[in-house]
């Protein structure tokens, strides 16, 4: 997660699921690993991360925000897909 966003402490809680699909810009492959985590008190609501590691996306900047559950609106690009597994009543609105 810290290559990520840049976020460091977080406390995995379980993992949600795997999902290939085609990239929504480029088309190419794309993998996306969705998993449950705690974040220590405190962190920031906003903030920007760019992408290191050296991968395709090193150099990417980022700008991360924590929303509050349930969300009132579905994230982008399905990123919400798998809340309602750690709790039902996370299944965004576009998904009941």
């Amino acid at each position: 997660m810290a290559e990520e966003t840049g976020l460091t402490g977080l406390t995995p809680v379980a993992a949600l699921g795997v999902r290939d699909r085609p990239h929504p810009v480029t088309g190419g492959p794309r993998r996306t690993t969705y998993v449950h985590l705690t974040a220590p008190p405190g962190p920031a609501r906003r903030w920007t991360h760019r992408v290191g590691g050296g991968g395709g996306d090193d150099g990417l900047l980022f700008a991360c925000r924590f929303t509050p559950l349930p969300l009132t609106a579905p994230l982008a690009d399905d990123q919400d897909e798998l809340l309602g597994a750690i709790d039902p009543a996370w299944t965004p609105p576009a998904r009941r």
